[in-house]
């Protein structure tokens, strides 16, 4: 199963959206996924960066899977799995 495009649920069922977010909180993270849970969170690469604590740059290397979360970076997207209304909120 690929990533999934969290443009495609909007005004669905939100299937896509629980399936992405239960992978995360599991931490069986697939290709894509943090882009896709970024875009599902609302906020631009500065925005989602500066909410989790990290360079802009590793957030890249993660949405281009160049490099994977692990540790505290994915306790971090777990986090903004299960609460996205607190990672706007950190944004800010």
């Amino acid at each position: 199963m690929g990533a999934i495009d969290p443009r495609a649920d909007r005004g669905g069922d939100g299937l896509g959206q629980s399936e992405l977010r239960r992978r995360i909180i599991e931490g069986a993270l697939q290709p894509g996924d943090v882009a896709a849970l970024r875009g599902f969170v609302r906020l631009t690469q500065a925005e989602f960066a500066a909410a989790l604590g990290i360079s802009r740059r590793t957030l890249q290397n993660w949405e281009q899977d160049r490099t994977t979360p692990n540790g505290s970076g994915l306790a971090l997207l777990r986090i903004a799995a299960r609460h996205p209304a607190v990672m706007r909120e950190a944004a800010t």
